[in-house]
């Protein structure tokens, strides 16, 4: 905190005297130190709150205030001449005067900042050899979907060195990040501390070619508190090369060569080869074929012997395209993996169909097919089989399911999309049990976000020697009017299988989902209803949807805002409901050209299996501005039932800030 107080001093009176954002022009004579630009805000912060909290039928009450002032500044300048060291200096500090014995502060919109600080160089930034650093250092509470709040401790470093040549151009760069972070309310503690070096050379020999050959060097250390910790070391090298082999680059061809190697936690080594190949032919015809090998040997602590897989795939496919109104094409696709107990294969073939045609009324009719045959040969002894790094997307209100059935729960690992993070069950993730299968839901409040992509470990019951053909049929079609001011679509699809063998232990999920829908978008309004019908042998379910968005602008004084989705699906076998809704408002009214009022409301309800939530949030805030004066007053509440514990918050605030 001295330092940093220190360094907004010095800034503050080095830079005394100059006006916003004022420019000096000194590129045409030498001095030893000239500031270019200082500009920055001074700030006052005032917040009072209330919050009762009730868990496991125990009740407490907690009241707080706080105030705070703060400065921001930024200051630009260089040493001697412009090209020579350039130097840009951001600093903010918000203390606080009376200390806090709880942080929840529920931010609906925005990170809170205590202490930043933020210093980038520029050396020779027109020379062939240039040096840019930077160093960012920052203490932040936020929120993470308004359920679990979060204090960062946060340091970042690094720099990038350049050669600009003709010959080979080349780019170094290191970063080292540390942060720890403190979920307040349930008390889980972890710290990270990653470092990376990157070196990267290109060359181009022709005008019609691209060459990029990269190392990186990378030491993640992640800890979560008396849980477990991960230390890895890895180093990767890439090649990529690009060929147009015309001047209109119709004809293509791209390479991608990859070793990674790590050691540590986790131990592992792979190698990628990947090349692709993309004809533009005459008569609207496109052809495109591409070579994937992939090995991935790792150590199985589990299974005490080292677990390689070998993947070879080769697919090609060729469109063609009639007019604007047809689009066709076939593919192929063969695959093989080899694995330390199994082997595998897989042939892809079939074709695509879509058609759109204008009809009256301003209308289009959309049609398409898909249809695929899969051939699968796997030779195998009964044995027990390491999956590794089986990517999958958590979605609220999607059902999840991991790949194969027979899954021994208690090995299951979810790591985050690097593999270096492993979450945790019941705190960022839930495992759901399915007729043989595991359904993975994640956890609202978690360390994993909607919609982001995890690997999961796990270890299975491998079934003898098995094949069987599968059939997969896809079809589509839809209707609108008037500019797709209504619009009536209707999908169908089917899975099935044939020519079975050995088969017995299989789960095998024969299907078919029936799903169509009515949308309409007049003026400011769209709105629509869904249903699907999932009729599987896995997890069948049926499930209706209702969404509906509005917008509208008043005399350009008064903005409104409305966004709701409400989706209920129902488990067949489980004879339960998971219920997703969620309903958000907002409304701006300008009162004056430079003061204006704004309400925020949003509602979430969600019921189900782990995910049980009721949530109400609402935000009523003004803002004015009187030339460089920003005045800021606001009213906020916020209840939460999330399985079982009820937070009840009510808080009061203003802002005030002074920019120069």
């Amino acid at each position: 905190m001295k330092k940093t107080v220190i360094i907004i001093l010095l800034t503050l009176i080095t830079s005394w005297g100059f006006s916003q954002e004022r420019t000096f022009f000194a590129s045409d004579r030498f001095s030893f130190w000239v500031p270019t630009s200082f500009s920055g805000e001074l700030s006052t912060f005032g917040h009072y709150r209330t919050q009762k909290i009730l868990r496991n039928y125990l009740s407490e009450t907690q009241n707080s205030s706080r105030f705070s002032v703060g400065a921001l500044v930024r200051s630009k300048s260089y040493f001697w001449h412009p090209n020579l060291l350039k130097l840009d200096i951001e600093a903010e500090f918000n203390p606080d005067f009376i200390k806090e014995d709880f942080i929840v502060i529920p931010d609906q919109a925005e990170t809170r900042t205590m202490k930043r600080l933020n210093i980038k160089t520029n050396i020779f930034s027109q020379k062939p050899v240039s040096l840019l650093t930077h160093a960012d250092f920052s203490q932040t509470y936020s929120n993470r979907e308004n359920l679990t709040n979060i204090k960062t401790n946060r340091k970042n470093w690094g720099a990038v060195l350049r050669f600009a040549n003709k010959v080979v151009p080349l780019n170094f760069s290191y970063n080292h990040t540390k942060w720890n972070q403190e979920e307040t309310e349930i008390g889980r503690m972890s710290d990270m501390n990653q470092l990376n070096f990157t070196g990267r050379a290109s060359k181009t020999f022709y005008n019609n070619d691209k060459h990029d050959l990269v190392y990186s060097h990378d030491k993640f250390i992640f800890n979560n508190y008396n849980i477990f910790q991960s230390e890895t070391f890895s180093d990767k090298i890439t090649l990529n090369d690009n060929f147009y082999f015309d001047q209109k680059q119709n004809y293509s061809f791209r390479s991608r060569i990859a070793a990674h190697n790590q050691k540590g936690t986790i131990n592992f080594n792979s190698f990628n080869v990947n090349e692709s190949l993309l004809l533009k032919l005459p008569y609207q015809f496109i052809f495109q074929s591409n070579y994937n090998f992939n090995r991935i040997t790792q150590e199985l602590q589990e299974l005490q012997e080292p677990h390689e897989n070998r993947t070879n795939i080769i697919n090609g496919s060729l469109g063609h395209k009639l007019f604007l109104s047809l689009n066709t094409s076939i593919f192929y696709e063969y695959r093989n993996t080899i694995n330390t107990v199994f082997d595998e294969s897989d042939q892809y073939f079939g074709g695509n169909i879509y058609y759109t045609k204008k009809i009256p009324l301003k209308g289009r009719l959309n049609l398409s097919y898909n249809y695929r045959r899969d051939k699968r040969i796997n030779n195998s002894d009964p044995v027990t089989l390491q999956i590794i790094n089986e990517n999958h997307i958590l979605t609220d209100g999607e059902i999840t399911l991991l790949d194969r059935p027979f899954i021994n729960r208690a090995t299951i690992v979810v790591k985050d999309i690097n593999g270096a993070i492993i979450y945790q069950e019941d705190l960022d993730y839930t495992i759901i049990e399915r007729n043989n299968y595991i359904e993975i839901q994640r956890f609202p409040g978690g360390q994993i976000a909607n919609g982001d992509a995890v690997l999961v470990d796990y270890i299975v019951n491998q079934p003898e020697t098995y094949s069987y053909d599968a059939n997969f049929n896809k079809f589509s079609a839809s209707i609108s009017v008037l500019k797709r001011m209504f619009e009536v679509y209707f999908k169908v699809n089917n899975q099935n299988f044939i020519n079975l063998t050995d088969a017995d232990l299989l789960s095998l999920n024969y299907y078919v989902q029936y799903k169509y829908g009515f949308r309409f978008d007049i003026n400011y309004v769209t709105a629509g209803v869904e249903k699907d019908n999932y009729n599987s042998t896995i997890i069948p379910y049926e499930m209706i949807r209702f969404y509906a968005t509005a917008n509208k602008t008043i005399n350009d004084r008064v903005i409104l805002s409305l966004n709701a989705n409400y989706r209920d699906y129902y488990l067949v076998y489980d004879s339960i409901n998971h219920i997703y809704a969620d309903i958000s408002g907002k409304a701006t009214y300008r009162i004056f050209d430079l003061t204006k009022a704004s309400l925020n409301l949003g509602y979430r309800k969600q019921v189900g299996n782990g995910i049980n939530l009721d949530l109400l949030t609402a935000r009523f805030e003004v803002t004015s501005k009187i030339r460089q004066l920003y005045l800021t007053f606001g009213l906020e509440k916020y209840n939460r039932d999330f399985l079982g514990q009820i937070n009840n918050y009510n808080g009061v605030y203003f802002r005030l800030i002074r920019k120069f």
